[in-house]
């Protein structure tokens, strides 16, 4: 054969093998039109590519490609995105049943019919007049009178043109008993505030409430004043003898003058200093043999301390009572025993204020240690539903994260990093600087499924604040916090 007539003779052949229809089974040349592939049998079956779940995940068909999942015991279809099982699909239909009511059936064979009769349109139509008419669906009008509402001024009284008149009760309107008119009153000693919520009062009856009997102050309304001061005059005079002088305010003894002498007086204390010489002033100036330290006026401190050594030799303070105060002085005993590191637990259940408390301290930080899908305190089992799910209940990752008091602001961050227990396609990640606490949920292909993040608002006495503001799913979380 020529070698160009062996050409077009493989290229008809090819060519008819390009439109071909397949048939397979019985009745091999019956085939419809618009079939490539046909498949005729009564006792035999078309057993599609057997892979188990990971083999089926582990291939990129074109889209349409079946198979059957030996994990699942179900067919599968790829979307060009993922496997979709058709054990998952829901399956439903609406029935016209002729008698204007339509039937929705579900894949569980439920049934829900609806009434589809055509209905009137109500209306409301303003009069121009003060009225509207109102017709509804079966074609009746009703008119309808406007209202106004008014007052006459009068406390209280409230009205409505074409209604009633009614009296408001205004007492304690706004449920506030705080912003009510009072009265202070005193009775019998008793201070009080009428419409006091507390009922509170201030007793003074124990005080004297009687002015008749105060003093006025004047040396005139003095009561029982000594004869020789009485008259109001300063004649007082010695009579026993000579050598007494009373010049103003000023008393002066002459003792050699005096009669009866000062040797005859009697009963005079054995230690009387009659030698006005060596009496004290009173000023700091006359003192003698001042120390040092104290003469030159100034306050004695730390530096006066000292300048004069800084060696205890050993000497212990004792009765030190325990620090109150941050300025107060603590024994290294004290300071040895205080806890330094506190460990807890807590829940977050919800989006919200969380108060963290029992800490034996100011927390000035705290780290935080969280697991996906650990949710309660006591665990020992698997995610309670079936395998290879896809959604958050399969979501696993864990967390680290902190927040730290840097002096009136509080800095955070937080890192995370899960997966889903369907398979790993991709990793999820999330990490933030304004939060403390953050996970994130995924599915097998790293997808977000949902946000559990809190960030904590304040360090308080015992303990710490936090505000949940995203919640997907409930988490245990451990911290440890530093005194």
């Amino acid at each position: 054969m020529e070698p160009k007539k062996a050409t077009v003779l493989v290229f008809f052949i090819l060519a008819q093998w390009t439109i071909a229809q397949v048939k397979i089974g019985q009745n091999p040349n019956t085939i419809d039109a618009a079939s490539l592939i046909e498949l005729e049998s009564p006792n035999k079956a078309l057993v599609l590519t057997r892979l188990s779940n990971a083999q089926m995940e582990a291939i990129t068909p074109l889209n349409g490609a079946l198979v059957y999942n030996t994990d699942t015991n179900c067919i599968h279809y790829f979307n060009a995105t993922q496997w979709n099982s058709l054990c998952n699909d829901t399956d439903f239909s609406f029935t016209d049943n002729g008698d204007d009511t339509i039937t929705l059936t579900d894949a569980d064979g439920n049934t829900i019919t609806f009434n589809g009769a055509e209905e009137s349109i109500s209306t409301l139509n303003d009069n121009g007049d003060g009225t509207f008419t109102y017709t509804d669906e079966a074609g009746s009008q009703t008119v309808i009178q406007t209202q106004n509402l008014s007052t006459n001024g009068e406390a209280g009284n409230i009205s409505i043109n074409n209604g009633n008149t009614i009296v408001l009760n205004v007492n304690d309107a706004d449920a506030d008993t705080e912003n009510e008119i009072q009265n202070l009153e005193f009775n019998s000693g008793i201070v009080s505030l009428t419409q006091d919520p507390d009922n509170t009062i201030i007793d003074l009856s124990a005080y004297d409430t009687n002015a008749a009997d105060d003093f006025s102050g004047s040396y005139n309304d003095l009561v029982d004043i000594p004869t020789d001061i009485a008259d109001g005059d300063n004649d007082t005079t010695y009579t026993a003898g000579n050598g007494l002088t009373l010049t103003g305010t000023e008393f002066t003894v002459n003792n050699s003058e005096i009669a009866p002498d000062w040797t005859n007086i009697t009963r005079i204390p054995t230690n009387l200093d009659i030698d006005s010489t060596d009496d004290f002033s009173g000023s700091f100036n006359d003192l003698n043999d001042v120390p040092i330290d104290i003469a030159d006026g100034d306050n004695q401190n730390l530096t006066n301390v000292l300048a004069n050594g800084n060696d205890a030799g050993n000497s212990k303070i004792t009765n030190l009572a325990a620090p109150t105060d941050n300025q107060d002085a603590a024994t290294k005993t004290y300071v040895d025993n205080l806890p330094r590191v506190f460990m807890g637990t807590f829940r977050i259940t919800a989006t919200g204020i969380q108060s963290i408390t029992g800490i034996p301290f100011r927390p000035s930080s705290v780290t935080f240690t969280a697991y996906a899908n650990v949710d309660d305190f006591d665990l020992n089992a698997d995610n309670g539903i079936r395998n290879n799910d896809r959604g958050i209940a399969n979501a696993f990752g864990n967390m680290k994260g902190f927040a730290q008091d840097n002096g009136g602001s509080i800095a955070e961050q937080v890192i995370y990093i899960g997966g889903s227990g369907n398979s790993i396609n991709d990793i999820s990640r999330y990490a933030s600087s304004s939060h403390a606490i953050g996970l994130r949920y995924s599915n097998q292909n790293g997808d977000n499924l949902g946000l559990t993040t809190a960030t904590i608002t304040s360090f308080d006495t015992n303990g710490f604040t936090l505000n949940t503001d995203n919640f997907t799913d409930a988490v245990i979380v451990i911290f440890e916090a530093y005194r």
